[in-house]
């Protein structure tokens, strides 16, 4: 096998390594390790003893398996490292249940017959409107809102809410202009307390009555109640 064999051997294992999965690639590159080797037993024992192979050749070919091997070695490592990451992700997610946690969302649950939002408005307005719909656009609740500039908070019971149940999924859109007319910018945040978690090798999913988040959706986790 020449050095060029060699190094094409090498850069298949790479490639297998960026495009499959990581127990796929530790397989195929054990077996490419072992038929390397097969080779390069073969090579020795049928050289001719008149013409023996090139040293640097030899050394070369050397080298190419000892990447290999360090490759393999590597790919286990990581292996390794992912399982306890992954690990450690559980447990920590595990923590968030009973947490208030602040999501990147307008829609937030009704949880212990109560429902919760946080809204930022980027300037002054003149009128803010309220509304809160349910899960198939229906209106359950409308009002005004601060017209300050800043962050404001939304709390809201059953009692307040048009034929909502517990556990239900409600989204807030908030409505706010300026004296001349003009929209004013807003963001909104939503409260929920996660009842229930899943983990996979993609994150952390959690779920509070029929509201599900993930983990790239929290901004901010509260011990208890939201402050």
């Amino acid at each position: 096998m020449t050095t060029a064999a060699a190094a094409s051997l090498a850069a298949s294992t790479s490639t297998t390594s960026t495009t499959s999965s990581s127990s796929t690639t530790a397989a195929a590159a054990s077996q490419q390790m072992d038929d390397f080797l097969q080779i390069l037993m073969t090579q020795l024992q049928t050289q001719n003893p008149l013409d023996p192979m090139d040293t640097a050749e030899f050394t070369s070919q050397l080298v190419s398996y000892s990447q290999l091997e360090q490759q393999l070695n590597t790919n286990t490592t990581l292996e390794n490292l992912a399982a306890k990451l992954g690990q450690l992700t559980s447990m920590s997610s595990l923590s968030y249940l009973g947490a208030t946690t602040e999501i990147d969302s307008a829609t937030a649950p009704v949880q212990d017959g109560e429902v919760s939002w946080s809204y930022s408005l980027d300037g002054a307005a003149a009128s803010t409107t309220l509304t809160v719909t349910d899960a198939d656009g229906e209106v359950v609740w409308s009002g005004t809102g601060d017209t300050a500039s800043g962050s404001h908070s939304l709390d809201l019971s059953l009692d307040d809410l048009s034929g909502v149940s517990e556990g239900e999924a409600l989204t807030l859109t908030v409505t706010a202009v300026d004296a001349s007319g003009t929209s004013v910018a807003s963001t909104i945040t939503a409260f929920a307390t996660p009842t229930s978690v899943s983990s996979s090798s993609d994150g952390s999913t959690y779920t509070a009555g029929d509201l599900t988040w993930a983990d790239a959706d929290i901004l901010k986790i509260h011990d208890s109640a939201k402050s």
